[in-house]
């Protein structure tokens, strides 16, 4: 597990500050020490002694008995009994004072103590099945977090202070919490609280204490979330159903994608979303690499990141490198079929063939109805319009019945049915946890069966019983809460492809709070990417060729929309003209300097 780190002085910062209330009496004991040493020096100078030093040394030598005054008047003698009281009080202080350095201080303390030794760090507040993940992707992406929950599912808050990230107990509406989770030093704050009046409230409070504090919003309602953004700045409210279901959707179709994302069109009406595939390439070929252009031209697609240090395990099947390429699914799609078929590319590249329908499988069958499924078969619809799409719409009683969402569930369902009978969906009755009922309504023609309710105990029934009916079909595609646990089903129960979907939408509730021109981020390998739109003048690069642009800036750029409404995809042959709109994809860090780039060219008044 990674945890946060810090510096060797942010650990001398924490160690202080989590003992200053222990601290609070040997400090008031050093208070009464001098001012006890300023009197007795004043008394021992006005009797016998002719300069401060001696008046001191003797000072010294009475409050540790070594000797006492010659005088026998009484105001010598209530002189010694106040020494005797301040010397007790001397031993106290000190025997305090060791102690406030060995005594563990209260957990609350200390972790009130790491908040305020960070800065640039994210706030996260809500550490429901979204918060974890987020403070999961905060550590693989270097970013430093602070939570604050209250702690209503203590299991989320145990886990996240194993990460060595502080948590603070408390509302996060409570404006001195969120100074304490130090608002006014961080870079952004991030609310995935389960409801959305809540995450603006708690949006609310944080601009109310600084105007300029970037907003990330966890956001279910779609109107909602339109206001949001319109409130608190473009890319600041998102769900994660809508993140999540591009790569839902996509891994029905095909078992190579690691990650889909859409590019929505920009302010076009002749322009429809392109879908954009992650996908992860085993190449068999050392010299294969010097000839990726020849494909990257043929199938519209790009290599993202390449690793040659291969696994053992990989070198026995004859893994010589492992490629990640960026494309449009459509294309990326056409090329695993075309690996498939082509003997000389299977000798070179090792995918999966992509899942179409035939005339024994037809269908893709999901489990579960809300927001994620709805999206789910919009997408499919648009990927491919004549597959038959089957929907189990059934209640999860004993999970959802304490889940904060039922109630925005419950309603949202009604109108997802309504809209998705226009999409020429069919609806089942019955519980597909079991067998029988999944074999009487179309287990036997289903090519994916996607289980996706937010139980991840029917997830799982659910897939044990369709992979019992049949050992390798139908394709099963399967959501479970954590990546760890995906990954573990994945090996147990041989179940093709597990996705967390509060993983994948981790990584763009980040993303967009590092840069706030991102509208998009994904991890491949543990490493963050982000996806930006520019204009080619802000992101000053009018007149640049293509090439000579992802060079620059170590990106990729994956479409250029000109200003007649014309589209190009990871076209790398013509130059950037002036009202171009760029959507450029790239490493967290070096976004990051295209967004300085563009925060810049703001400031300076560049016109797009």
């Amino acid at each position: 597990m990674l945890i946060q780190k810090y510096s060797p002085l942010q650990h001398i910062e924490i160690f202080f500050r989590s003992r200053l209330r222990l601290l609070g009496q040997p400090i008031l004991g050093a208070l009464v020490i001098v001012v006890v040493f300023i009197f007795d020096t004043r008394y021992f100078l006005d009797h016998g002694k002719n300069d401060i030093l001696s008046a001191f040394i003797t000072t010294l030598r009475f409050i540790t008995f070594q000797i006492q005054p010659s005088a026998t008047d009484r105001i010598t003698e209530a002189f010694i009994i106040f020494n005797i009281v301040f010397s007790l009080i001397l031993v106290q202080s000190i025997l305090s004072l060791a102690g406030s350095f060995f005594h563990k201080p209260a957990d609350e303390i200390v972790q009130q103590a790491k908040a305020a030794s960070l800065k640039d760090h994210i706030l996260i507040c809500g550490l429901g099945r979204v918060g974890v993940n987020i403070a999961e992707r905060c550590l693989e992406y270097g970013v430093k977090a602070v939570a604050i929950d209250t702690s209503v599912d203590e299991n989320m808050v145990r886990r996240v202070k194993q990460m060595n990230i502080p948590v603070l107990l408390g509302n996060a509406l409570d404006a001195e919490l969120l100074r304490a989770g130090g608002i006014h030093k961080a870079k952004a704050i991030i609310a995935c609280i389960n409801n959305d009046l809540t995450n603006i409230e708690v949006a609310l409070a944080a601009r109310k204490i600084r105007k300029e504090i970037r907003i990330v919003a966890s956001i279910f309602n779609e109107e909602i979330a339109l206001r949001v953004d319109k409130e608190f700045g473009e890319h600041s409210a998102f769900s994660t159903s809508v993140l999540a279901a591009p790569t839902m959707a996509a891994a029905a179709l095909s078992r190579n994608m690691q990650y889909v994302f859409a590019l929505d069109p920009e302010d076009s009406e002749n322009i429809s979303p392109v879908y954009f595939g992650v996908m992860t390439m085993y190449v068999k070929r050392a010299d294969t690499y010097a000839q990726r252009k020849k494909y990257e031209h043929s199938f519209q697609m790009r290599v993202l990141s390449r690793e040659t240090a291969i696994s053992a395990e990989l070198k026995q099947h004859g893994v010589k490198e492992i490629w990640t390429v960026i494309g449009v699914f459509d294309e990326l799609k056409r090329f695993t079929v075309e690996i498939m078929q082509n003997p000389d590319l299977m000798q070179i590249f090792e995918v999966h063939l992509p899942l179409n329908p035939n005339t024994q499988r037809d269908m893709v069958l999901i489990c579960g109805l809300d927001k994620l499924e709805f999206q789910m078969v919009k997408i499919l619809r648009a990927l491919n319009p004549t597959i038959r799409i089957g929907i189990f719409d059934f209640g999860v009683s004993e999970f959802m019945a304490n889940n904060p969402l039922e109630a925005m569930r419950q309603v949202a369902v009604k109108q997802f049915r309504s809209d998705l009978e226009q999409l020429r969906v069919e609806f089942f009755d019955g519980d597909p946890r079991e067998q029988k009922v999944m074999e009487l309504n179309g287990l036997d023609t289903a090519m994916t069966i996607i289980a996706a309710t937010y139980d991840d105990l029917t997830n799982v029934r659910i897939a044990v019983n369709a992979r019992a009916f049949a050992e390798k079909e139908p394709h099963i595609l399967l959501r479970v809460f954590s990546n760890e646990l995906a990954e573990k089903l994945e090996d147990m129960f041989r179940i093709q492809t597990v996705f967390s979907v509060t993983y994948l939408a981790s990584a763009t509730f980040v993303g967009t709070a590092v840069i706030p021109s991102a509208e998009n981020a994904f991890t491949v390998d543990k490493r963050p990417y982000c996806v930006i739109n520019a204009c080619a003048a802000e992101a000053q690069a009018t007149g640049m060729g293509i090439e000579q642009f992802e060079r620059q800036y170590t990106c990729l750029l994956l479409r250029v929309i000109g200003a007649d409404g014309t589209l190009r995809l990871l076209d790398t042959t013509t130059k950037l003209a002036a009202d171009d709109n760029l959507t450029i994809i790239g490493p967290l860090a070096a976004m990051q300097k295209i967004d300085r780039t563009l925060q810049n060219a703001g400031k300076t008044g560049v016109k797009i």
